[in-house]
């Protein structure tokens, strides 16, 4: 059985420490973590759909300069 340790330092320089067993009891089954790949993707999905709407926002301006739009117009 696995254990969570926490320590806790107080004022008057004690220290309390908290053991948490890492297993639910009764022998349940704990749902284990998504594949290393699929939080692989989908952080790189959040990134590029991140990196559009950067992208758009940076370019519209510069597309409209090259029409002598003026910043009032833009």
């Amino acid at each position: 059985m696995h254990t969570f340790l926490i320590t806790v330092k107080r004022y008057d320089f004690t220290r309390i420490t908290i053991t948490i067993p890492m297993t639910p009891p009764g022998n349940k089954r704990v749902l284990s973590q998504p594949p290393l790949f699929l939080c692989i993707i989908v952080v790189l999905m959040l990134y590029l759909s991140q990196g559009i709407v950067l992208g758009l926002i940076s370019t519209v301006p510069v597309y409209l300069a090259s029409f002598d739009a003026t910043w009032k117009q833009q």
